[in-house]
């Protein structure tokens, strides 16, 4: 499995629908690693599994490895590090996981 590290970019799969975004933080949970994800319209998603296509969202390591780690695609966003000193960074709650990694 892919390891991401924050402030790179992702393609999500939401639903059938492929999403651009960049990584802001990992959980290790219960023997795999989930992903926080800030997509282009500025949503964040929480705790999204690497390439677990039963899950109706999910990393697509397939087109990430594919268009983004050659630099073919990459986020339309900032760089993470100001989008967090900026504060435009969505709120999020913490879950019962414990706090998030950023």
């Amino acid at each position: 499995m892919a390891r991401y590290k924050d402030g790179q970019s992702v393609i999500i799969n939401n639903g059938g629908k492929n999403e651009v975004g960049i990584i802001v933080g990992r959980v290790y949970n219960q023997k795999q690693t989930v992903y926080d994800v800030l997509t282009e319209r500025m949503s964040l998603l929480l705790s999204i599994p690497a390439g677990d296509a039963n899950a109706s969202i999910f990393l697509n390591n397939a087109l990430t490895k594919t268009l983004c780690t050659n630099g073919e695609v990459e986020a339309n966003l900032p760089p993470l590090k100001q989008i967090l000193d900026s504060g435009k960074m969505p709120s999020y709650r913490e879950v019962a996981n414990g706090p998030r990694s950023f």
